[in-house]
């Protein structure tokens, strides 16, 4: 969004926003990279809140590949492996398309779009 890169989490249970958490990301990274940070936040967020199971709905079906690959090495991509098991959380990661209506999607696009510009990166 017009050069700004970020990404945005949200919480649900049963449809209800718990939580949201958004993260701007530099202006030399990608839209893969931003959906990397989007899946580590949210599996931080879950481990640390201590939930025992949580979905995580994506519509980066590239990350998810990348993420069930074996034999993906890239950094970022082992950090999201590590997480994974080393939680005692489980999760399911699951892909959707954008913009079909998938509520917690659909919030975290809208979350971005609204306060990605207000945003510095760190």
């Amino acid at each position: 969004m017009n050069g700004r890169v970020g990404c945005a989490i949200v919480s649900l249970l049963n449809n209800i926003e718990q939580h949201h958490i958004l993260r701007r990301l530099s202006d030399e990274a990608t839209v893969f990279m931003a959906a990397l940070k989007a899946i580590e936040t949210a599996i931080k967020y879950a481990t640390s809140n201590l939930f025992s199971y949580a979905k995580i709905i994506t519509n980066s079906r590239s990350v998810l590949q990348a993420v069930h690959n074996p034999n993906n090495d890239y950094p970022p991509i082992r950090q999201i492996k590590s997480l994974l098991t080393s939680s005692a959380t489980k999760f399911d990661l699951i892909w959707t398309r954008a913009h079909v209506g998938v509520v917690g999607n659909e919030m975290a696009d809208s979350y971005a779009k609204k306060q990605l510009p207000k945003m510095t990166s760190k």
